[in-house]
């Protein structure tokens, strides 16, 4: 089962967004506030992160960046802010895609699957690449 991390303030957006994920077999965990300093820990584990843009103590997108180095899976962005240069900007800083506010669950679940799909289509083709690696030896 994939363990996906939403981070949103808006209690009644995590309860819709849990509802949906868990109703698709996913394992969630909300968190409605981040603390500062940041803890590289608490986005350690998950197979994805969904991250609000607009809270009260920190931008998402400054999350994204301060945790990025270190956390390689990916990061959906879900934010009212829809503008071309919002999503842009989200995808340059490192997100993996982006929803806008107000969005449809059905969205949300099909780009939750489809970048879940794509790690693993990255994972495994690292893995391929390792064992013919292995298998040629020394060339």
């Amino acid at each position: 089962m994939y363990k996906i991390l939403i981070v949103d303030d808006d209690q009644e957006i995590l309860k819709l967004m849990k509802t949906a994920l868990e109703m698709s077999n996913y394992e969630v965990v909300t968190r409605q506030e981040v603390s500062l300093p940041l803890n590289i820990d608490d986005f350690q584990g998950f197979d994805l992160i969904l991250l609000d843009i607009m809270m009260s103590n920190i931008e998402g997108t400054e999350i994204c960046k301060r945790i990025r180095r270190e956390v390689s899976i990916p990061i959906i962005f879900v934010s009212a802010k829809d503008t071309e240069e919002d999503i842009v900007n989200g995808l340059g800083i490192g997100g993996d895609d982006y929803i806008t506010k107000p969005f449809s669950l059905k969205q949300l679940v099909a780009k939750v699957e489809a970048n879940i799909k794509r790690e693993e289509r990255n994972k495994q083709a690292v893995q391929d690449f390792s064992e013919v690696r292995r298998d040629l030896g020394t060339i």
